[in-house]
């Protein structure tokens, strides 16, 4: 078995990126949506249940499992995550459980992330998204996006919150 098909099922895959949920990161350019962007996918971090807030994955759809969603990990096991401003609910504040973990789009108005559906099984995780393969102008790893660290909200900070 030759080695590429080896790294393809062991440690690296490579993946399409469709729509508008993960813009700008991802098919800034919604003009030519023919050109999908091709990233370069790595697996190993997934398998040891190694997951970095910030970082971009392939997630199996919760809802719909022949779908595969691409998110922004927001949260982990024990974080209290405080929903995005434009959410109106009364819970404000989710508590991720132990085994889950709170993703969500980078373009909040493109998309259905945990928002949505709420928090998602670790187990529904594929892949990290590492590098951008095409289009080639874009070529090189993935930009690392910040995500809102204080929508972390720390427990003595809910008082405030609620």
């Amino acid at each position: 078995m030759p080695l590429v098909a080896v790294a393809g099922t062991v440690a690296l895959g490579v993946g399409t990126i469709h729509g508008r949920s993960m813009q700008p990161t991802f098919n800034p350019d919604t003009a030519d949506w023919r050109q999908p962007d091709r990233v370069l996918l790595e697996k190993a971090s997934v398998r040891r249940a190694h997951y970095t807030r910030g970082d971009v994955y392939f997630v199996t759809d919760p809802r719909e499992p022949h779908r595969t969603l691409v998110k922004r990990l927001v949260g982990l096991p024990g974080d209290h995550v405080q929903r995005r401003p434009t959410f109106r609910r009364a819970d404000a504040v989710v508590v991720v459980p132990a085994g889950h973990a709170w993703i969500e789009s980078d373009e909040s108005f493109h998309g259905q992330d945990s928002t949505t559906f709420g928090p998602v099984p670790l187990g529904l995780f594929k892949s990290r998204v590492v590098w951008i393969l095409w289009p080639l102008d874009r070529f090189g790893p993935v930009p690392y996006r910040r995500y809102d660290r204080s929508r972390i909200v720390g427990k003595e900070d809910l008082r405030m919150v609620a």
